[in-house]
């Protein structure tokens, strides 16, 4: 999975990444989730 951003704050390390099998979806749009965890929100 790319990785589109890596944002880092003071307490928590963002990622915003999207995967290759989402290209086939009607609408663009990225997932973003804290680092240290496994659940991402699409957005």
């Amino acid at each position: 999975m790319p990785k589109i951003l890596l944002y880092i704050t003071a307490k928590v390390i963002w990622n915003f990444l999207f995967y290759n099998t989402d290209f086939h979806e009607n609408r663009a749009h990225v997932h973003v989730g804290k680092r240290s965890t496994e659940n991402l929100c699409k957005i």
